[in-house]
């Protein structure tokens, strides 16, 4: 079985695609919770807590369409940040992980959000400063140019897009175009 280094990392197109993806779904979810604030704050409460059912729903999807972006940030990062690279991937993937669980369990109703918002505030916590410190790790390896301001962004929750699109663009930007020999002599 071949090391972390050996093995090629995911499609860096799909990846970026999956992100976008991400980022909007995220963005959806953002908007839902806005809006459910607002109709609290406005007395209606049956709107609330449909616009809160549909921010919890882009909670269960946004973080695992992210999972082909992370893993191949992941690939790119590694060569130089090693094994603090891989611990980090871990924790991050734990804490997405946790998060989706428990919004399923949300959403189905077999935790109460009082059940709920304690372990899901302490996984996000532990996502934000992945968003950090893998943001940190990307900066340092040139592969994210403001990576750990965008690690910042990201694990407001408000910023979630905005780094999702970041990502994907910086994961765009490492595929190289592909030279095909044809034969024939160069012309400019």
């Amino acid at each position: 079985m071949g090391s972390l280094r050996s093995r090629p990392g995911p499609d860096p197109r799909l990846a970026a695609g999956a992100m976008r993806a991400s980022g909007i779904v995220g963005g959806v979810g953002l908007v839902f919770l806005v809006g459910m604030f607002a109709a609290f704050a406005a007395g209606a409460r049956s709107l609330g807590m449909t616009l809160g059912f549909v921010n919890d729903l882009t909670g269960v999807v946004t973080l695992p369409m992210a999972l082909p972006g992370v893993l191949t940030l992941h690939s790119r990062v590694r060569p130089y940040a090693g094994r603090p690279a891989d611990a980090l991937l871990v924790v991050g993937i734990a804490a997405g992980g946790t998060i989706v669980v428990l919004q399923v369990l949300l959403v189905t109703e077999t935790l109460t959000f009082e059940e709920q918002i304690g372990p899901v505030s302490l996984a996000f916590l532990v996502l934000g400063a992945w968003f950090v410190l893998s943001g940190r790790l990307a900066a340092r390896a040139g592969v994210l140019p403001n990576g750990t301001r965008l690690g910042f962004l990201a694990a407001s929750y408000a910023g979630y897009p905005v780094w999702a699109f970041r990502i994907a663009r910086a994961l765009e930007a490492s595929v190289a175009p592909v030279a095909v020999d044809t034969g024939e002599p160069a012309t400019a």
